[in-house]
């Protein structure tokens, strides 16, 4: 019997030892010596037990590699408070991986004191204890438990906008006719901060069933006819939402031998959008939501490799076929009756928004690339800066990324990993670099989304120098200022390359990312420079 009673203590929450006492002996009194004696193991054995994991954790926390810490923190247990605790301290963690690892293991919570915890916990309004309530909002989107509804429409009225946009995604996830209000409430309180109304403009698109636009007045509007016969779940005719640039198209379609999957949203000229490679649109449509008032934005992955047949090789491995893929671009804006176009470019996609340019001048009303290299050197010093950076900062994995790109005479990198779980934290240390705060939210939530990965390619060799242009095309650069990768130098380089009104701008917050990180200025650029 002892033993059994011992055991209990040691699984059930040490905070309910009057549960425990029910299932003592009848004869088994207060009084009793043998009482005593376990009275006193059960209060020993938290200290012991908690000291155990304790130690367990710190040592495998303490790791370099990210993929140990990420495992030291599944290893604990969300049900039993004081490790709850820790994990609501991960939450305000400033890199998002471990704050992602920490509102996973808390979505997966199942005592009930536990989970009072955090209901008490986002009652808090502390500005400092911000980064706690996002994540236990977020643990709660992964377990969709409702009974953290009318807590969460309340939240929408938090005073930090993370929270409140967490909120909204939230309640995507768990359609109640009860949000609709709030949410078009909160939309009109945020309206100047797109990181918030977009995921509420979604939120709404998923309870409703309605595509109606960027414009939160038209959904008030909407809502005050609807809101007595609107029922969740019921069928809608969004046929001509598609027509109106309010609902995203995707099309497929093989041009010049290549096949071409876009996807379009908004009305009026066209923007062709080409994310960086590896990547696919979701990291860019959220935040160029505001260009689709004035312009047709057709966001364009780059085909994978296996998309072409018969490609040369070099160093043993593909070499990505930039040429046929922009003539696929050329056709792609004959089809659609496009006289001219704008096109958007990001990173090493950028280069391929050049090479069009070049090739197809009198195509091209202005170029806009953002974190962008003048060609292969430029890239190369922002390598080598990033694998210096790395090793002053005693971060090894920022370092071993870096060689992982160096590609060396034999056509192996400079450094390759050594496990699945390292290559996947390099490649996350890639996307993690591109931002200036490593601990927002949102970066998993886009890193999951987004990343795409093709099998490996060379880029073709390309310096911007060698490709006179044959008279001035409207280049607009925008880089970040802390960017390791990117300079201002290269920048202007580029901007001068292509002259005339071409400008070259340095985003004061942002790394590679300034269309996330500094949302407004940079719509508040591109709308100026296509006027």
């Amino acid at each position: 019997m002892t033993c059994k009673i011992l055991k209990n203590c040691q699984n059930r929450n040490r905070n309910q030892f009057s549960e425990i006492l029910e299932e003592l002996p009848v004869n088994l009194s207060k009084n009793n010596p043998t009482f005593s004696l376990l009275l006193t193991l059960f209060l020993l054995i938290p200290s012991l037990v908690n000291g155990s994991w304790k130690e367990e954790f710190q040592a495998k926390f303490s790791s370099p590699n990210s993929w140990e810490k990420e495992e030291a923190i599944e290893q604990l247990d969300g049900n039993q408070l004081p490790q709850l605790k820790l994990l609501l301290s991960l939450l305000n963690s400033k890199e998002w991986y471990i704050r992602q690892a920490a509102w996973k293991k808390i979505a997966q919570i199942e005592n009930q004191n536990a989970l009072n915890l955090l209901k008490k916990e986002l009652r808090k309004r502390s500005r400092r204890r911000y980064k706690i309530r996002e994540g236990i909002v977020i643990a709660i989107t992964q377990k969709k438990d409702r009974t953290f509804l009318p807590l969460l429409i309340r939240l929408l009225k938090d005073s930090s906008w993370q929270v409140v946009r967490s909120t909204a995604k939230a309640l995507a996830a768990m359609p109640d006719k009860r949000s609709i209000s709030p949410l078009i409430q909160c939309w009109k309180k945020h309206k100047k901060r797109l990181r918030v109304w977009v995921y509420v403009r979604i939120a709404l698109e998923k309870i409703t069933g309605r595509f109606l636009g960027n414009d939160y007045k038209r959904w008030q509007n909407w809502w005050k006819l609807q809101k007595n016969s609107f029922q969740i779940g019921q069928k809608n005719d969004n046929s001509t939402a598609e027509e109106q640039g309010y609902k995203t198209k995707r099309q497929q379609t093989v041009l010049r031998g290549v096949g071409l999957n876009f996807a379009t949203r908004g009305r009026g000229r066209a923007i062709f959008v080409l994310p960086d490679y590896g990547y696919n649109e979701h990291y860019l449509m959220p935040y160029l939501a505001p260009l689709e008032a004035n312009f047709k934005l057709y966001y364009i992955k780059l085909p994978p490799v296996s998309s072409f047949q018969n490609l040369p090789r070099q160093a043993g491995r593909v070499v990505y076929p930039i040429d046929q893929l922009v003539d696929a671009f050329e056709e792609l804006r004959i089809k659609h009756n496009q006289k001219k176009i704008a096109i958007l470019g990001h990173g090493v996609s950028a280069w391929v928004a050049m090479k069009y340019a070049i090739k197809y001048p009198q195509s091209v009303r202005a170029l806009i690339l953002v974190a962008a290299f003048s060609g292969q050197m430029a890239y190369t010093r922002g390598v080598t800066a990033v694998e210096s950076k790395g090793r002053e900062l005693n971060d090894i994995e920022m370092e071993h990324f870096a060689q992982s790109l160096q590609i060396q005479m034999n056509g192996q990198p400079k450094y390759q990993a050594q496990s699945m779980q390292e290559s996947m934290a390099l490649m996350r240390k890639e996307w993690t670099l591109r931002f200036a705060d490593q601990s927002d939210s949102e970066l998993g939530e886009l890193f999951e989304k987004s990343y795409k990965p093709d099998a490996e390619a060379i880029v073709p060799p390309f310096e911007l120098r060698k490709y006179p242009v044959s008279f001035p095309i409207p280049t607009l650069v925008i880089l970040g200022k802390h960017a390791l990768m990117t300079s201002a130098q290269d920048g202007q380089a580029i901007a001068k390359h292509f002259g005339g009104k071409s400008r070259c701008f340095l985003f004061p917050i942002s790394r590679r990312m300034p269309f996330i990180e500094e949302n407004r200025r940079f719509i508040r650029y591109v709308r100026a420079f296509l006027r």
